[in-house]
């Protein structure tokens, strides 16, 4: 499966929707907020493949759009109605906004309903929920987050697991909130308060609710609470820098982008006013047009590592990806 991410972004309110009707669409990426306006409705038909606690684990049919987006989703237990009893093996339809959070496993965003179906699926073999993908060697353990175990730190008797990222705010504090005491094999688990499983310095309270920036060669790297949102595999912390942009320029090797929209005050390093270089070697269509073209919009996610002036080369980028809008597109009904 491809990287899947999971981003939030203030600066973005709507999304376009991909049909008037409730149609077999080509679903858009999630970029929203909790406040944003739930676009029109699409279906898709997965089957129960697993569950866990409050959560079940489904896949898309064979052939679906949403498949190429992910080969697992998550959707709560609640979100099922009483007459339904999920159990592995049983088809659903599922009726819903038309984006998707790229977690992994990923989320159907605007569930209006889920009913059972005796529709036959093609259904290839699932991959575990849980199993371990091959982290990125370029950037840590970012997008699969799976190296077992991950970097981690016990503080204050809460583990700390690394998700990969480095914290791209701008103007932190610089006193530190804690040190790090003694340091253990990389192959065993923190059990005892300022202990990790790799060199560090110190660290600070993280910029989002469950997590922490540990100091490790003068970067801020974040990591997230074990057992929460913030310290799953696969999610995209609040403070890594990552900004809406608009393609201006397309070339063989790179693309220009200038940022679009209003930019988080704590990634003030972003001038709207400046134009961006980016190797297409970060571009990931996910379930869009493999190549971009003028006036597609972007999003990237990306460390603050620049050179140049005009345009400034982003250095070290995470990820550009599409988002909705013009890249939605229909398919044939099923």
């Amino acid at each position: 499966m491809k990287k899947a991410l999971v981003i939030s972004l203030a600066i973005i309110t709507a999304l376009a929707g991909c049909g008037k009707d409730i149609k077999d669409k080509e679903p858009e990426h999630s970029i929203t907020d909790d406040s944003a306006t739930a676009p029109e409705q699409c279906r898709v038909f997965v089957e129960i493949t697993d569950i866990k606690g409050n959560e079940v684990y489904v896949r898309p049919e064979d052939g679906s759009w949403e498949l190429r987006s992910s080969d697992c989703f998550s959707v709560p237990v609640e979100r099922f109605e009483d007459n339904i009893s999920p159990e592995v093996g049983m088809a659903l339809e599922i009726i819903y906004g038309g984006s998707i959070q790229e977690t992994y496993p990923a989320r159907f965003d605007y569930i209006s309903s889920i009913s059972v179906t005796d529709r036959e699926l093609t259904i290839s073999k699932a991959p575990d929920p849980e199993e371990p993908e091959t982290a990125d060697p370029d950037l840590g353990t970012a997008g699969s987050q799976t190296e077992i175990p991950r970097r981690c730190v016990m503080i204050n008797d809460t583990l700390y697991l690394d998700t990969g990222y480095v914290s791209g705010v701008w103007g932190r504090c610089g006193t530190a909130d804690g040190n790090i005491e003694s340091v253990i094999p990389s192959d065993e688990i923190p059990d005892e308060n300022g202990e990790a499983n790799f060199e560090a310095k110190d660290w600070q309270w993280g910029f989002e609710e469950n997590t922490i920036d540990v100091r490790i060669d003068d970067e801020y790297c974040i990591f997230g609470a074990e057992g929460t949102m913030q310290g799953e595999s696969g999610y995209i912390p609040e403070s890594v820098l990552q900004f809406l942009a608009s393609v201006e320029e397309v070339s063989d090797t790179d693309m220009i982008v200038k940022p679009s929209g209003e930019i988080s005050e704590k990634f003030s390093q972003i001038n709207t006013d400046s134009r961006y270089q980016i190797s297409l070697d970060h571009y990931d269509p996910g379930i869009y047009v493999d190549t971009p073209v003028p006036g597609n919009m972007v999003i990237v996610i990306c460390k603050s590592r620049f050179e140049g002036e005009d345009p400034i080369i982003i250095t070290d980028v995470y990820s550009v990806s599409p988002i909705g809008g013009d890249f939605c597109r229909p398919v044939e009904n099923l």
